[in-house]
């Protein structure tokens, strides 16, 4: 299983067919996460992520 972050990379550069090939070959589960600010809030960093511009 690839991390999100090898999809968000080849979404970023504009990959789209590697990113579906992908997509098809490993689907994401549902239990993924789609966006960091689902990670931020399971792992409880919104303070951390308010303090520091990294997070957002």
């Amino acid at each position: 299983m690839f991390p999100d972050s090898v999809f968000h990379v080849f979404s970023k550069r504009g990959l789209e067919d590697v990113l579906h090939a992908l997509e098809e070959a490993f689907p994401r589960s549902p239990h993924c996460f789609q966006h960091r600010d689902q990670l931020i809030r399971a792992i409880s960093l919104e303070k951390a992520a308010k303090e520091n511009k990294v997070f957002t």
